[in-house]
C-alpha cells in the first residue's frame, strides 16, 4: 500500500546465512505475509586490493591525497554480510546472525530490497543513520522506496574521432593478445568475452561523508550494501544465461573529507551554501580534475562519482539535456527551477566511456559519470543506468537499442512496469554491451590492474632508485620529506607544490633514510645490521 508510510515486520530466516546456498525467508507485516525462496551470491564487489583514498586539503590549500589499506578490516567487515536474491521477484538482501535471543535461537538482521521497491532494514542505530529514518528499536522495518525513475537523456556522448586515436602502444598490444585468446575460446562469438570484472575507482563527495558523520566505517558498510545492489543487476545478464558476466570490483575509494578538496562540486553550486550545482558543469570541472591528476590515480575502467548534493541543470546551457521529471528529496523550493538551475536530472555518463582515460589514454577522461545518492538505497537504479552507459548501453527505443520500445520496463528504460524488469537490462542493452566489447577501445576491461602504481625490481632498488627519484616517476616533485617515515609511507608533493600524496606503501626498500640507514620492510635499519 503506497500510502503506508512504513511498517513493523517479523521475520523468520529457515537455513544458516552464509553456509546454505539457499534460504527460505517469511516476512510478517500487520497487513502482509511475505515469502521468499533465496538463493546465495557468491560476488564480492570488492577489489581483494581495495584501498581507501582520504583527499583533503591542509592548512596551506594544498590538496592532499592520503592511501589508507583497511584489506583487513574491510573485508573481514564485508565477509560478515550474506547477500541472497530471489532473481523472479526482484529481490536483493543481506542476511547475517545477530547473536541469540533468551530462546536460544539465532537472530538474524535483515537488509536490502522486496521486489525492487521495497525497503527493509533491522533494528540499529546504524541501520537509522544509513536509512536515514527513524526505525524501530525491536523489529525490522519495511517502507517503500520512493527513489526517481525517469532517464531521459541523462547521457553524454564521447567525440567521433575517438576511435581512431592512439593508444598507448603496450596497451594496443595487450589487447591483440587478448582479443587472439578470445577468439581460441570463443569460435561462435570470437570478439566478445564471456566475463568481465569493470574496475570502479568510486569518489564519495563531502555532502555524502558528513551523512555518516565523517565515519569511515559507517560509510564503507552503506557502500557494500549499495554496491552489491547495483552489481546485482548486473549479474542477472547470466541469469538470462547471456554473456556477458559482468562482475563490478571496486578497486579504490576516495574519500573527500573538506568541501575544498572537491572544486568540481563546490566551484559550480548555484550559489554559496546551496545543495544544488550544475551538473554539466560538474561534468566538465571533473574532466579537468581526472586529467590533472591521471598519473597518481589507480588504474580503473570506470570513475563514478558518488554525491549527496542534488543536481539540476543550468537553463541557459545548450546541451541536449531535458528535463527528466525527477522529484529530488530536500529540494530547496518546490519550484522546478532555482536561480536558472533546472531540477530535475540525478545523475549522467558518457555512453561507451569505460576505459577512455589514462594510462590507456593520457590526456583525457570520458570514463567517469556522477550520480545522486542519499544513505539507503536511493541512487542505485541511478548508479546501474549511468554504469550501463559506460559499458556502453544506450537507452531503450534509441541508437542501437531502437528494437526495443522505449517504455520497456526494463534498466534502461523510461518507464517502470515491474520489479522483474526493472531489475534487468534488456536484450537490446546486452546486445549493446556486447557490441562494444567487440571494440578495440574497451581492451581494459579484458585485462586486471597491478596492485601497484610503479613496478620495481624486488632486491633492495632503493640502492640505485633515490627517494627523489621514486617521488619524480610518481608525482613529477620532490619527497615530502627525508626521513625514516619514508619507509612507513612514500610521501611526494607535485612539481608546483599544489598538492600533495601519501601512499600506503612505503619507499621501496633500499632508500636511504638517514646516515648509514635504509629502509627494510617498512622500517629504517642501519646498514650495519644487516648480515649479522
Amino acid at each position: 500500500d503506497g500510502t503506508v508510510e512504513s511498517l513493523p515486520v517479523d521475520i523468520q530466516v529457515e537455513g544458516n546465512p552464509g553456509e546454505d546456498r539457499q534460504l527460505l525467508l517469511k516476512l510478517d507485516t500487520p497487513i502482509r505475509t511475505f515469502n521468499f525462496s533465496l538463493d546465495l551470491i557468491d560476488n564480492d564487489v570488492f577489489h581483494n586490493d581495495l584501498k581507501i583514498l582520504d583527499v583533503f586539503t591542509d592548512c596551506n590549500g594544498r590538496t592532499v591525497f592520503q592511501e589508507n589499506s583497511r584489506n583487513s578490516t574491510i573485508h573481514a567487515r564485508a565477509n560478515e554480510y550474506n547477500f541472497y536474491h530471489d532473481h523472479t521477484s526482484g529481490t536483493f538482501l543481506s542476511i547475517r546472525k545477530n547473536g541469540y535471543n533468551t530462546n536460544g535461537e539465532p537472530v538474524h538482521h535483515v537488509e536490502g530490497y522486496l521486489y525492487g521497491e521495497l525497503v527493509i532494514a533491522p533494528p540499529t542505530l546504524v541501520s537509522s543513520r544509513r536509512h536515514r529514518r527513524s526505525l524501530s528499536e525491536t523489529q525490522h522495518t519495511v517502507w517503500r522506496d520512493n527513489e526517481p525513475l525517469a532517464f531521459q537523456d541523462d547521457e553524454l556522448f564521447v567525440p567521433e574521432g575517438i576511435d581512431i586515436m592512439k593508444m598507448r602502444p603496450n596497451y594496443q598490444t595487450l589487447v591483440r593478445k587478448k582479443r587472439q585468446f578470445s577468439r581460441r575460446v570463443l569460435r561462435q562469438s570470437p570478439r566478445i568475452p564471456t566475463r568481465i570484472e569493470p574496475e570502479l575507482l568510486l569518489f564519495v563527495d563531502h555532502a555524502m561523508v558528513e551523512q555518516f558523520g565523517g565515519k569511515t566505517e559507517e560509510l564503507l558498510e552503506y557502500l557494500l550494501h549499495f554496491w552489491h545492489a547495483v552489481n546485482w543487476k548486473f549479474l542477472t545478464i547470466s541469469l538470462q544465461k547471456q554473456v556477458p558476466l559482468i562482475d563490478l570490483k571496486i578497486r579504490e575509494i576516495g574519500v573527500f573529507r573538506d568541501h575544498n578538496a572537491q572544486p568540481f562540486i563546490e566551484e559550480n553550486l548555484i550559489r554559496r551554501g546551496s545543495r544544488l550545482f550544475s551538473l554539466y558543469d560538474a561534468m566538465d570541472s571533473l574532466q579537468r580534475w581526472l586529467v590533472r591528476y591521471e598519473n597518481i590515480l589507480p588504474e580503473h575502467d570506470i570513475t563514478f562519482l558518488q554525491t549527496g548534493y542534488d543536481a539540476c541543470r543550468m537553463s541557459s546551457q545548450t546541451r541536449r539535456f531535458q528535463d527528466t521529471g525527477f522529484t529530488l528529496e530536500n529540494d530547496e523550493t518546490e519550484n522546478d527551477e532555482v536561480e536558472g538551475c533546472v531540477a530535475g536530472t540525478a545523475g549522467v555518463a558518457y555512453v561507451r566511456g569505460a576505459c577512455l582515460s589514462a594510462p590507456y589514454f593520457p590526456g583525457i577522461s570520458y570514463n567517469f559519470g556522477i550520480g545522486e545518492a542519499s544513505t539507503s538505497f536511493n541512487g542505485v537504479i541511478i548508479a546501474a543506468h549511468e554504469v550501463g552507459h559506460l559499458l556502453g548501453a544506450y537507452h531503450d527505443g534509441e541508437s542501437e537499442a531502437s528494437s526495443c520500445p522505449t517504455n520497456s520496463g526494463f534498466i534502461m528504460s523510461y518507464t517502470r512496469e515491474d520489479a522483474y524488469k526493472f531489475s534487468r537490462f534488456s536484450d537490446c542493452s546486452i546486445s549493446s554491451f556486447q557490441s562494444f566489447l567487440g571494440m578495440d577501445r574497451s581492451g581494459c576491461l579484458l585485462t586486471r590492474s597491478s596492485s601497484n602504481h610503479m613496478k620495481f625490481p624486488t632486491t633492495f632498488p632503493g640502492v640505485y632508485m633515490s627517494i627523489t627519484e621514486q617521488c619524480r616517476r610518481f608525482t613529477g616533485g620532490p619527497p615530502c620529506q627525508i626521513g625514516p617515515k619514508q619507509c612507513e609511507h612514500l610521501c611526494c608533493d607535485d612539481a608546483k607544490g599544489q598538492w600533495r600524496y601519501t601512499r600506503s606503501e612505503p619507499a621501496v626498500d633500499g632508500t636511504s633514510c638517514g646516515p648509514r640507514n635504509i629502509c627494510l620492510n617498512g622500517q629504517c635499519l642501519p646498514i650495519s645490521s644487516f648480515g649479522k
